[in-house]
């Protein structure tokens, strides 16, 4: 009533409401250009949320950001690095861009490269043998050492293996691997095989 009321008195006065039909007009076109991305947004979290890609605390890699999953929410998802810094993410960027999800069954799996130029058997034996003294990498899944490729100057050997722990955990794990890698090269006399 108060609105046909004041719609009758601007008309009664001669004010004509075809300028504030036009105002609101271009007033609603600028809203929806502003709130474009918070829709967009919020559609993917519905998504996020239904669908399940990523939950919290799995290991992701997205558009180069490297963390745990720590919050996701309807707007954005929480990243936390190994620094121990968050990183928010849009959630329109989970839906459209490529996410790599390192973890399975609760694990991490992790892969690492070493060039090396002794003896296959040898180097493939010795970088088992790293990952065997470690106790922070799993038995299960089986860890497996491939030759990802050959030359004159040497191969290049990546080792997969999987741990338990957050990103300062695994870190460490990785850490301590390429630490026990150059130890035991260093104790035969040897180093790591050149680019070639």
């Amino acid at each position: 009533m108060l609105g046909i009321g004041c719609v009758t008195i601007l008309n009664a006065t001669g004010i004509q409401l075809s300028s504030f039909t036009v105002l609101a007009g271009a007033f609603g076109v600028g809203v929806g250009f502003g709130l474009q991305n918070i829709f967009s947004n919020s559609i993917s979290g519905l998504i996020v949320m239904f669908e399940r890609p990523i939950k919290i605390g799995d290991h992701i890699v997205l558009a180069g950001v490297d963390g745990d999953v720590a919050h996701i929410g309807m707007r954005a998802t929480t990243l936390r690095t190994a620094q121990g810094s968050f990183v928010v993410v849009p959630n329109q960027a989970i839906i459209t861009n490529n996410v790599t999800n390192w973890d399975q069954f609760g694990s991490s799996a992790i892969s690492m490269q070493f060039r090396l130029a002794g003896t296959l058997a040898d180097d493939q034996a010795m970088l088992l043998g790293v990952l065997d003294a470690n106790a922070g990498v799993l038995k299960m899944p089986e860890r497996s050492v491939y030759v990802v490729a050959a030359d004159h100057a040497g191969h290049l050997l990546e080792i997969h293996f999987s741990v338990h722990g957050d990103a300062v955990e695994r870190l460490a794990i990785v850490s301590a691997i390429n630490t026990a890698v150059f130890d035991k090269l260093a104790r035969a006399g040897r180093a790591l095989a050149p680019n070639p």
